[in-house]
């Protein structure tokens, strides 16, 4: 489901956050390549609409590529 006003007409703030994290996970891997803190703003769209493929897709590919040792996480995200 996309991040857009006409799939969330009732919540109109958590889509401005949502859409807010995603720009700033956005910012974090192409400006910093900073895969680690791209999660972290990632996550915080996530779980506001976790059935978006883009952000479940960028969300698993961070993971696969961050500093963090756990590399599990990323099979959900790509499932």
């Amino acid at each position: 489901v996309a991040f857009t006003k006409e799939n969330f007409p009732t919540k109109k703030e958590g889509l401005r956050k949502a859409l807010k994290a995603i720009r700033e996970g956005n910012a974090y891997w192409e400006f910093d390549a900073d895969p680690d803190q791209a999660i972290k703003a990632y996550e915080k769209a996530h779980r506001f609409n976790p059935k978006d493929p883009a952000l479940n897709f960028q969300l698993g590919y961070c993971y696969l590529i961050s500093t963090q040792k756990e590399k599990q996480p990323a099979i959900g995200y790509l499932k």
